[in-house]
């Protein structure tokens, strides 16, 4: 069993996800600056909506 949590890295992916529950609930109004590609401007995107990249990263 101990194979089997170590290649599926379930301690990374638990603390992933832990963070991302504790951050999303504490940045909720965070805002970060998002650089367009075509032009000069950038936009406001919300940091919740970027955390739930991390346990999805670890998990692939």
């Amino acid at each position: 069993m101990d194979w089997w949590l170590h290649v599926r890295r379930v301690p990374a992916v638990g603390a992933a996800l832990a963070a991302c529950l504790v951050l999303g609930a504490a940045a909720d109004s965070i805002q970060i600056p998002v650089p367009v590609v075509v032009g000069g401007l950038s936009f406001a995107f919300p940091l919740p909506f970027l955390l739930p990249l991390a346990p999805v990263c670890l998990i692939l």
